[in-house]
């Protein structure tokens, strides 16, 4: 099974910290990275070595397999929306050509 996109990573970092109930500063105290690394990785400017990502989690309390479930997961719901989207549209565009 192919890893999810990495475009998420950051968000999902962002989402696991929250989720702890963590600062930026907690983890950055946490792990030894600075703070505006910590704000870029959660922002996807910055992809985190492994070294750090392990680190990152370790703070967190969880692991890579935990993110990549909830990666994957967010994938699907991006997909499942996609597709939803894509069912209705034609419905909406006949009844916007059929407006009395």
């Amino acid at each position: 099974m192919p890893l999810p996109p990495l475009d998420g990573l950051g968000g999902a970092l962002r989402n696991l910290r929250r989720l702890a109930r963590l600062t930026q500063r907690d983890v950055a105290e946490a792990t030894g990275l600075t703070r505006p690394m910590v704000s870029s990785y959660e922002r996807g400017r910055t992809l985190p070595s492994l070294p750090s990502l392990w680190t990152y989690l370790d703070a967190l309390g969880t692991d890579l397999t935990y993110l990549e479930k909830i990666m994957r997961e967010r994938e699907e719901r991006k997909e499942t929306a996609r597709r939803h989207r894509d069912e209705v549209r034609p419905l909406i565009d006949w009844l916007l050509d059929h407006e009395p």
